[in-house]
């Protein structure tokens, strides 16, 4: 059923509920992580689970979620309580950058993650980030990612990208929704 490359949402969260997806990961996560297991990722990173802190926040992300998969991609996803993940807030300082990756699991893996959901929760200005997904071969930049509030879902064995930020800070919130294996 997959049909689109990514499914986008503007304004999912207003700016006191991207502070308060801030502020709450910084009092609440594992302090000063950085997610060393990705090749080339370049980005201070916070870990969160989303629905014992922000359980607001992640119900609306659930909901884009499944409204996404349902309307573009067609998915056999586990409920959240199934499959519990962390969530990423991703700090994209200046220099900081994530060049071309996937997400997923190794193969023979009993699940599959399935999708990649990205929003940008950057209160402050912020030159360069941009994100890029790559679909047949063409690098398609996707500028509605640079606007406070707004989210893309995506599959996650889509190649993706975030070039380098040139000034301030970038900061995204990252969650991924899984379900059993491809076949």
């Amino acid at each position: 059923m997959y049909t689109h490359p990514y499914y986008f949402f503007k304004n999912v969260f207003d700016r006191d509920e991207c502070e308060s997806i801030i502020e709450t990961t910084l009092k609440n996560s594992d302090k000063g992580a950085i997610d060393y297991h990705a090749e080339g990722k370049d980005v201070n990173v916070l870990h969160i689970h989303l629905p014992d802190f922000l359980s607001d926040i992640f119900n609306k992300i659930s909901m884009k979620i499944r409204q996404a998969n349902l309307k573009c991609f067609g998915y056999d996803l586990y409920e959240h309580y199934e499959y519990p993940l962390l969530s990423n807030l991703n700090f994209y300082s200046a220099g900081k950058e994530y060049p071309y990756h996937i997400d997923a699991e190794p193969l023979g893996s009993k699940s599959d993650t399935k999708l990649t959901m990205i929003c940008n929760v950057s209160t402050d200005d912020y030159e360069g980030g941009e994100f890029y997904l790559k679909s047949n071969k063409h690098d398609t930049h996707i500028p509605e990612l640079n606007t406070m509030g707004n989210m893309i879902i995506f599959p996650s064995f889509i190649l993706h990208k975030v070039e380098p930020v040139t000034k301030g800070e970038r900061i995204t919130l990252s969650h991924w929704f899984c379900g059993p294996a491809f076949k």
